[in-house]
């Protein structure tokens, strides 16, 4: 089916191509008004759009988490652009109109150790680059 072509996609191999496309259509299937919002709850896609955020597609969470931590492994060749894309999919699931996550313990832990593994790859580029800091300025 076509959900099922979607998650296969999602499964990270060598570089993101595949990926993103999925992520960008999961996200336009998210943010576009004219798909029944019934439609995406029963899938549990939320979107922009969407009321009620009490549960959430797990498996699409979870292969979503795979990829960004893949995207936050030194020499990844994930981009930013479906990193970033990823990030904002996932927010429209998993945080409610309180502005509260609904995410796992296992899922938030596993997102807060790509972060740091993000953070460490920075800061070794941020010790040994001068040129990271002409970046900036």
């Amino acid at each position: 089916s076509f959900l099922a072509a979607l998650f296969h996609f999602l499964d990270f191999s060598d570089n993101d191509y595949i990926q993103l496309f999925s992520v960008a259509l999961i996200y336009a299937m998210q943010m576009n008004q004219g798909i029944n919002k019934e439609l995406l709850n029963s899938v549990q896609f939320h979107g922009k759009n969407s009321e009620e955020k009490d549960f959430y597609n797990t498996e699409l969470v979870d292969k979503y988490i795979r990829l960004i931590t893949a995207g936050c492994q030194y020499a990844s060749r994930v981009r930013l652009v479906t990193l970033e894309l990823l990030i904002v999919s996932l927010k429209l699931m998993v945080v409610n109109k309180d502005n509260v996550s609904i995410l796992k313990d296992g899922q938030l832990a596993a997102l807060e150790g790509a972060r740091e593994d993000s953070t460490l790859i920075l800061r070794n580029f941020y010790k040994s680059e001068e040129i990271f800091l002409d970046m900036f300025e």
